[in-house]
């Protein structure tokens, strides 16, 4: 700081007579006064290479990554088809057909605890229904069977030894049961697909199913799988299919039971038509088996079996 003319102290620069008479070292002196920016330090070529990469996999990770999906995989004997929300209504009709074929399919074969079934492949499944009539001259003459031919009963020992009991008891015919209290229906099938539904609310003993044609009818013999019977049967409060062996199905019996019999595909399903579960499936082979008739059985007096 310097004093001027005036008295007055100069606030300005200053410059030694080295500094006036070089002017470019001045200057130099000023930049070196100041101070630096600060330089942010390079990263290795690594580094660079490493974070490239890591971008790269982040971005195909954001494009290749598919929206969140709920899949229903469908099992139809040794195919497998996979259905996504987001392209099932995209399908064709003809492919959505199909699709609800598999399902129905699937809820066929399943053994039972199986899922309950969904609205639209139940109703797939029960559209082809059968209008069964039992038929008197294959009945146990220990059975009643009503004047429409859709109910059943067992008859009370006084019905039983009427004069017109005594004289039925001798059989009307090969197709007539006198060991097990069985009937069959008039109609048999050897085509096609059939649903029929049974009331058993309420009952303790009965035998649903189907029978072959060329299936034995006489006496007490075992009627299984093994003598061309698929059948399930209410025993002692214990349902079971009869196989061969049989095979005890861990579950409550059902109020209303529905039956469906593929006949092509040799398939004979038993569902809870209640709760649309499905309980048991047969898988056989009817060929040679002539045509296969429901059959029904029970040995409740007050009770009837009647077909829905």
């Amino acid at each position: 700081m310097t004093l001027s003319e005036t008295g007055e102290y100069n606030t300005g620069a200053s410059h030694s007579l080295v500094n006036l008479g070089n002017p470019h070292k001045e200057r130099e002196n000023q930049r070196t006064c100041k101070s630096e920016p600060f330089l942010k330090p390079k990263m290795s070529l690594s580094r660079v290479i490493m974070q490239k990469v890591l971008t790269c996999i982040h971005k195909s990770k954001i494009q290749k990554s598919p929206k969140e999906e709920k899949t229903l995989v469908l099992k139809d004997s040794n195919k497998l088809g996979i259905i996504t929300d987001n392209n099932k209504q995209n399908l064709p009709q003809k492919n959505q057909n199909k699709s609800e074929q598999c399902v129905r399919s699937q809820q066929e074969s399943v053994n039972a605890g199986g899922l309950r079934i969904p609205r639209k492949v139940w109703e797939n499944l029960t559209r082809p229904s059968a209008k069964v009539i039992l038929d008197p001259n294959t009945a146990n003459p220990t059975l009643k069977l009503s004047e429409d031919g859709r109910s059943v009963r067992t008859k009370t020992h006084k019905e039983f030894h009427s004069s017109q009991s005594i004289y039925e008891y001798h059989r009307k015919s090969a197709q007539q049961y006198n060991g097990w209290m069985c009937v069959q229906a008039k109609e048999g099938y050897s085509t096609g697909r059939h649903y029929w539904e049974v009331d058993l609310k309420g009952k303790c003993d009965w035998r649903v199913g189907v029978v072959k044609e060329s299936a034995p009818r006489s006496g007490f013999i075992n009627l299984n799988t093994a003598t061309g019977y698929w059948t399930l049967r209410l025993q002692l409060g214990s349902l079971i299919a009869l196989t061969e062996p049989i095979t005890k199905l861990n579950q409550a019996p059902p109020a209303k039971l529905g039956v469906h019999l593929d006949v092509e595909k040799g398939q004979v399903s038993f569902y809870d038509a209640m709760r649309r579960k499905n309980i048991y499936t047969f898988n056989t082979e009817f060929r040679n088996c002539g045509k296969i008739y429901p059959v029904f059985g029970t040995v409740e007096t007050d009770k009837p079996l009647k077909i829905i």
